[in-house]
């Protein structure tokens, strides 16, 4: 790894180094509020920062770096319709696609609009499909029309609804799992 370093304000490490000091690095960004910055070749590559300036940055960017997620989600569930008959592809680009939703959660996490409730909609109906090998074309299809929606400036109520009926008519679940009742009473002796 010739070349690949950390540096701080007062350091410079290897990368193995980092590994292996992660936990006191980390530890130590969190209580001094300090930041590290990752070199590859010479190369800032990635950077450890409190979490207090990761969501001021997410504010401060919080349009672009949105629609950038939207832009990603859509091309890796674009990208696996288009692949759909070479599964290894498809699953990648699915895994893509779920990865860059559950990105737009964790941007989105101080949102209380419509756009965090389509992103519900979106997790849970990827989460009744658990290992992704279920999921038909029409799915795929179903869930690029709700992701397209994520684009709009402002979502209404109604545009969310009707993306719950859409999801729902091509058989995605996106209500949460009821436990089984017969299951719960045994468990509890009854």
């Amino acid at each position: 790894m010739k070349g690949d370093e950390i540096k701080t304000m007062s350091k410079t490490m290897t990368i193995n180094d980092f590994l292996n000091k992660a936990e006191f690095l980390i530890e130590s960004v969190s209580s001094a509020h300090d930041s590290v910055v990752i070199q590859q070749d010479g190369k800032a590559v990635a950077a450890v920062v409190p979490i207090e300036a990761y969501r001021r940055l997410l504010k401060s960017d919080a349009p672009d770096f949105l629609n950038d997620l939207v832009a990603s989600a859509q091309a890796g569930l674009a990208k696996a319709l288009a692949n759909y008959d070479n599964e290894e592809v498809r699953f990648e680009h699915l895994r893509t696609f779920r990865k860059h939703i559950k990105k737009l959660w964790y941007a989105s996490e101080e949102r209380e609009d419509e756009f965090r409730q389509v992103l519900i909609l979106l997790r849970a109906g990827l989460e009744d499909f658990g290992e992704l090998s279920y999921i038909t074309p029409d799915h795929l299809r179903a869930f690029q029309r709700v992701a397209k929606v994520l684009e709009q400036p402002e979502i209404t109520s109604k545009t969310r609804n009707e993306m719950f009926d859409h999801l729902w008519i091509n058989g995605i679940n996106t209500l949460p799992k009821i436990p089984n009742i017969v299951e719960l009473m045994e468990k509890a002796g009854i």
